[in-house]
């Protein structure tokens, strides 16, 4: 299969190249990219401002996909499924992160994309754990932003447990701060402020 591979550190060293199909193993799905976004950490990396990964490796954390493969032990998934998936590639499955499901904090925890071969290709192999069907009205244009959108849901709903008539003040606009702006607008709030550099279309957006 075709993939898209950082394969030096530093800047550049991107190519396509041929690579093995992955194998699909126990607890693990096979999943088809039908959307791969572009990360602004897959930009740092291509600059080389992030070397956070060990060459060669195929980038791409941000997607939505179809099943095509299933491993053994898969429960709630079938073939055919449209899907999105986190970014963890990789975990242990029995700390105490892993097992009330914050593998995002788990130790051994490997991301797609860096720690592991990512989206940039043609099939990525995910833990069927961090999978999650999608809603048949969305896209998987939509969908393919889900992990993006999970930044401010969490730090918005789950930390600062905004309510409705509080005001925030939202710092840098772009596609966090953005989707920040717009979860906050369902929660009726008072005032929302929107801090960005005048200069370009970020703070227009806003708007």
């Amino acid at each position: 299969m075709i993939a898209l591979v950082k394969t030096t550190k530093g800047a550049r060293g991107m190519e396509l190249r041929e690579v093995p199909m992955p194998r699909v193993k126990q607890g693990h799905v096979l999943i088809k990219p039908e959307v791969v976004r572009i990360c602004g950490s897959d930009l740092a990396r291509y600059t080389g401002k992030l070397v956070d990964y060990q060459p060669p490796i195929i980038l791409g954390h941000e997607f939505s996909g179809t099943i095509v493969e299933l491993g053994n032990n898969v429960e709630n998934l079938k073939i055919g499924d449209r899907v999105v998936s986190e970014t963890h590639g990789t975990f242990c499955g029995a700390c105490h992160y892993c097992v009330t499901g914050r593998h995002a904090l788990c130790t051994s925890r490997k991301g797609l994309g860096y720690g592991i071969d990512g989206a940039y290709t043609e099939r990525v192999l995910v833990p069927s754990e961090v999978v999650h069907k999608m809603p048949p009205s969305l896209s998987f244009e939509e969908c393919a932003v889900t992990d993006t959108l999970c930044a401010p849901l969490h730090g918005l709903v789950d930390r600062i447990r905004l309510e409705p008539g509080d005001s925030i003040a939202i710092f840098g606009m772009g596609a966090i701060g953005l989707l920040a702006l717009q979860v906050a607008r369902l929660y009726g709030p008072h005032r929302i402020i929107a801090i960005d550099v005048p200069e370009g279309i970020r703070l227009k957006t806003a708007r």
